[in-house]
């Protein structure tokens, strides 16, 4: 075990491992207690949108938390901290939606640590627990600090030690950019193609120090799933016939599920399998959303093995699920496109999601 400063004045205890699962000790949250008071404190959402991106890198991990303050709008006041290449994308797609995204969608692209100030009836007994024990006391609209992980697929939940330390200097570092933007709102407009301004941490002797630079994100990486090199072949010899257009994608179960009961829920993904002309469903099947790919492509090709057919063309509408399916396109000859919207899927995922509330009606 070794020790860093992760925020310039206090100790922070490295053990990447045991930090990812255990809670937060009390002298951590109320380290992460005393940052988030201090962030709102300044106000910045007064002179800050949630277009305004910045980013702090983790001293531990290395990987940058994208940070926008909200609350311009009056409608959500806290920061929210993007990480890595993943939650920057997922920012990105929602920003840049024609539409505003439903809850859902959100829910199952984000991948951010919140902090954000709330009503007393959003926060659950857990919170309370902790605020009591911290010997704090909030009233009014929008005062309870309440601090949130997000995972796409999964439900809100509460944070672990590891992301609470990385929030607590996030929120640290974020005040400081915040008041250098009052005095420059042009110190975020990169200079570079592609860049954003990032709070990159140095060690100076035994003392953790800042400075801001110009760093491009990451690549995001993409998993591959295996494909089954004798069952491929087994379908190659069988000569099948070709015809018509598959529509490819997931549906997030309205309904979560829980593996125990303190575990976190989480929203399988339901993988379909559409026929574009006659939105016949021709393969389903869940998974848990961070199984994703494995066993992707095996799904494939038992659709193809049930129906008895190659499709002449695939449609998705996810790049990663594009990446998947390319080397099948390739080996079973069939045209791969990236669509905007998936007609024949969106009716099953209505019709599924009109079933379910129903089902909520009749209990």
């Amino acid at each position: 075990m070794t020790r860093t400063d992760r925020n310039g004045r206090g100790e922070y205890r490295q053990g990447d491992s045991e930090m990812s699962k255990r809670t937060p000790s009390l002298r951590e949250w109320e380290r992460l207690y005393a940052a988030a008071l201090q962030f709102k404190e300044i106000e910045s959402w007064k002179w800050m949108t949630d277009s305004d991106l910045f980013g702090v890198q983790d001293p531990l991990t290395a990987e940058i938390g994208y940070c926008c303050v909200l609350g311009n709008l009056g409608e959500v006041f806290g920061l929210a901290v993007y990480l890595g290449t993943e939650g920057l994308k997922g920012y990105l797609d929602i920003q840049m939606a024609e539409t505003r995204p439903s809850p859902e969608e959100v829910l199952n692209r984000q991948r951010c640590l919140m902090a954000s100030f709330e009503d007393r009836r959003f926060l659950e007994q857990r919170d309370i627990q902790i605020i009591k024990k911290l010997g704090l006391r909030f009233r009014g609209h929008n005062q309870w600090p309440l601090f949130r992980s997000y995972c796409p697929g999964y439900h809100p939940w509460y944070l672990t030690a590891k992301e609470a330390g990385f929030l607590a200097l996030a929120l640290q570092q974020a005040i400081e950019v915040c008041l250098q933007f009052k005095q420059d709102p042009d110190m975020l407009i990169s200079p570079k193609p592609h860049c954003l301004w990032v709070k990159v941490p140095y060690k100076q002797g035994r003392e953790l120090k800042w400075k801001g630079q110009w760093l491009k994100p990451k690549p995001m990486k993409i998993k591959l799933d295996v494909v089954d090199e004798i069952r491929l072949e087994k379908v190659r010899k069988k000569q099948l016939s070709r015809g018509g257009i598959w529509e490819v994608g997931l549906i997030p179960s309205p309904m979560g599920v829980k593996d125990s009961p303190r575990s976190r829920p989480y929203y399988p993904h339901i993988w379909l399998w559409v026929d574009h002309h006659s939105y016949l469903v021709l393969n389903s099947y869940m998974a848990e959303p961070s199984s994703f790919p494995v066993g992707f492509l095996d799904q494939f090709l038992k659709a193809v093995e049930t129906v008895g057919l190659i499709p002449e063309e695939v449609w998705v509408r996810r790049e990663e699920v594009f990446m998947q399916l390319e080397l099948l396109a390739e080996r079973l000859n069939f045209k791969l496109n990236l669509v905007d919207t998936l007609e024949a899927l969106e009716d099953v995922r209505t019709s599924m999601f009109d079933y379910f509330q129903g089902s909520e009606t009749s209990l």
